[in-house]
């Protein structure tokens, strides 16, 4: 009887041993950072655009960047050849000032949240202004779903407690959903920078939005009801933590607060994956029930030599590429299936 509770024992420390190093192993793979080369993807795009800040494709494989020097939405053919824009810097329609966010919806119209001017507006592929309407906030982030309804977030209204308002084209509001976190209620500072959130809408109308100072992301279904929260961590997020933060002054309680930019996008792929770039060099990658599965190390290669490179917006080109923009390095595109590149490179 006292050799089988030996036995019994060792068998459970072995276990349990067992059972640990799977843990670390687990820990350890998705610590594991899988190398994104990013290379310039538009030749000669130096003259088209000085400060590109974000991107979408039509289904025809065209491409929309948004130049924020400019205040237009500058269009490249499949090709890569400059064909158009659409809007100009101004206060009148069709016209744009302080452009946070743009996206297009099945037909290929053209939505854009003109922040500076409080409204939202939209255009054909080719540029006709079609249509706008006024909003009572600056519009942060703006999707459009199946349906043609207008989903926007950057609403800084202490009164109303939620971060996502739906409209239809009218202008009207239909819904808003998404309360605030309770804990950050009755801070003016976090209440505010829990608003600045980016989104994203996928297939099945699933709703995706991550927040730009607090690490946390969201899922929503097609009804808008919360599926899950999730808290983003990992050491990628100790280096976002030292670099230098957004003073921002709250003149009721006479104190200045730090603000860092955790978060630039969110986007999901065909594959219902979420990713998420970082304010650094590193993307996040998730599973659709929100588990992190990869940690994408970003870089940029340029004359045969390599440097670390973050990504203001994220565009998922199904599981092959990445689109991302950089002020620094204009419009450039990564492919998943380089890492020979990448070695070669470092090499």
């Amino acid at each position: 009887m006292h050799k089988v509770k030996i036995f019994l024992r060792i068998f459970a420390i072995a276990l349990l041993s067992f059972g640990f190093v799977i843990q670390i192993d687990g820990q350890k793979a998705i610590s594991e950072r899988e190398p994104l080369m990013f290379k310039t993807l538009f030749p000669g795009i130096e003259k088209y655009i000085k400060f590109p800040v974000g991107i979408e494709v039509d289904k025809e494989g065209n491409y929309y960047i948004l130049e924020r020097e400019e205040q237009c939405i500058k269009v490249f053919k499949s090709n890569y050849n400059y064909s158009h824009k659409i809007g100009e810097i101004g206060q009148g329609k069709g016209e744009l000032y302080n452009t946070q966010d743009f996206c297009l919806d099945k037909n290929g119209t053209v939505f854009v949240a003109d922040s500076g001017n409080r409204r939202i507006q939209y255009f054909s592929s080719k540029g006709q202004y079609l249509g706008g309407f006024n909003v009572q906030f600056r519009p942060r982030s703006i999707k459009v779903n199946s349906k043609g309804e207008i989903y926007v977030t950057g609403n800084a209204d202490l009164k109303n407690n939620t971060i996502i308002s739906v409209f239809n084209k009218k202008g009207e509001v239909l819904r808003n959903f998404g309360n605030v976190d309770a804990k950050y209620k009755d801070d003016l500072i976090k209440i505010v920078f829990n608003k600045r959130t980016y989104l994203d809408i996928d297939q099945e109308d699933n709703v995706y939005i991550t927040f730009e100072a607090i690490p946390k992301f969201r899922k929503y279904d097609k009804n808008e009801k919360l599926i899950f929260e999730r808290e983003i961590k990992g050491p990628e997020i100790g280096r976002i933590m030292k670099k230098a933060a957004i003073p921002i002054a709250d003149h009721k309680k006479q104190i200045v607060s730090n603000i860092i930019a955790i978060t630039h996008d969110i986007r999901v792929d065909e594959n219902g994956n979420i990713l998420i770039a970082l304010g650094a060099p590193y993307i996040y990658q998730y599973n659709r029930e929100g588990n992190k599965e990869k940690v994408y190390h970003c870089y940029y290669s340029e004359n045969g030599g390599k440097k670390e490179i973050g990504l203001f917006k994220i565009f998922s080109l199904g599981s092959t590429k990445i689109l991302g923009t950089n002020p620094f390095t204009n419009c450039i595109i990564s492919n998943k299936k380089i890492k020979e590149d990448f070695y070669e490179v470092l090499n």
